[in-house]
């Protein structure tokens, strides 16, 4: 499945988030699914606005408790964090 440019401009504010949501677990219900977010920054000099930020998320059904894949997505977001800190190319 796929979002719409319509359905991702209404909840783009949740997955493109402002800093102080950085390292936070974020959950979304939206669309008949559920979002669940890690949104990470990395600054430094080298990136053109002087930070990477993205945000790995992991998109499952409704009905599905959040809690279980929190674990996951902090880790998963961590190793992608250290991929990109300790292995530059």
């Amino acid at each position: 499945d796929y979002l719409s440019k319509e359905e991702f401009d209404n909840i783009q504010v949740y997955i493109i988030t402002k800093p102080k949501l950085t390292d936070k677990i974020i959950t979304l219900n939206a669309l008949g699914k559920k979002i669940i977010g890690c949104p990470i920054c990395i600054e430094g000099r080298q990136y053109v606005r002087n930070a990477l930020i993205f945000n790995l998320c992991l998109v499952v059904d409704d009905c599905v408790s959040a809690v279980k894949y929190e674990n996951v997505i902090r880790k998963l977001a961590a190793y992608f964090t250290t991929l990109e800190v300790n292995f530059k190319l």
